[in-house]
C-alpha cells in the first residue's frame, strides 16, 4: 500500500512537471507518456480500473502527438467503461469510446464500438426510466402510508362515535324505560 502511494505521488510528480514544461523534445514526450502507460498497466494488472483509466487519459491529454497515443485512447475508453470500475460512469465511458471511434478504425473494431456505444446509450435510457420509476414508486408508497395514516385516524373516530351512539342508545333506553315507569305510576295514581 505504502509502495502505491509512493507510486501514485510520483506519477502525480510528473505529471504537474510535465504540464510546466513548454518545450518538449519528441523523445522526452514519448519518455514520458511510456512513463504513464507502464504505470497505467501497472494500475490495471492490479485491478485499478479507474486510476489506470485516469493515466491513460493523461497520455490523451498531454501527449496528443505521442505513438502511444491510440492505445492510451482505447485503453482509457474500455477501462472507464469496465464493469468492475467502481467509479465507472457511463456518460464519461461513452464520452471517450465516442473518441475513440473518431479513429480510422479496422470496420469490424469500428462496428463493434458503435454497437457498444448505441447499448451504452439503450442502458443509460434504462437507468433513468428505471429511476424515474423508482421515484414514482416511493411516491405511491409515501402517499399510501398517508392514506393509511389517515383511515387509521378515521377508523378510530368512527369506533369512538360508534362507542358514543351505543352509550345514548343506552341512556336512551334507560330514559324510556324511566318515562314509561313513571307514565305507569301516573296512571295508576289517577
Amino acid at each position: 500500500m505504502a509502495m502505491d502511494k509512493v507510486l501514485w505521488s510520483w506519477t502525480v510528480a510528473l505529471a504537474l512537471l510535465s504540464g510546466c514544461a513548454s518545450t518538449l523534445t519528441d523523445s522526452d514526450t514519448e519518455q514520458r507518456a511510456e512513463q504513464h502507460m507502464r504505470v497505467g498497466e501497472w494500475l490495471e494488472s492490479s485491478s485499478r480500473w479507474n486510476e489506470a483509466a485516469q493515466e491513460y487519459a493523461t497520455i490523451v491529454e498531454l501527449y496528443p502527438q505521442s505513438a502511444l497515443y491510440e492505445e492510451a485512447l482505447k485503453k482509457a475508453a474500455l477501462l472507464f467503461s469496465h464493469p468492475d470500475n467502481t467509479l465507472r460512469n457511463d456518460s464519461t465511458a461513452s464520452e471517450w469510446l465516442d473518441r475513440y471511434s473518431r479513429l480510422s478504425l479496422p470496420p469490424g473494431e469500428l462496428l463493434s464500438l458503435q454497437l457498444n456505444l448505441r447499448r451504452m446509450s439503450e442502458l443509460e435510457g434504462l437507468r433513468e426510466q428505471l429511476s424515474l420509476e423508482a421515484a414514482l414508486s416511493d411516491s405511491i408508497l409515501a402517499s399510501q402510508r398517508e392514506l393509511q395514516e389517515e383511515i387509521a385516524v378515521w377508523s378510530k373516530k368512527v369506533k369512538d362515535l360508534q362507542d358514543e351512539l351505543q352509550k345514548v342508545n343506552q341512556e336512551l333506553s334507560l330514559m324510556r324505560e324511566i318515562d314509561a315507569k313513571v307514565g305507569r305510576e301516573r296512571g295508576d295514581r289517577q
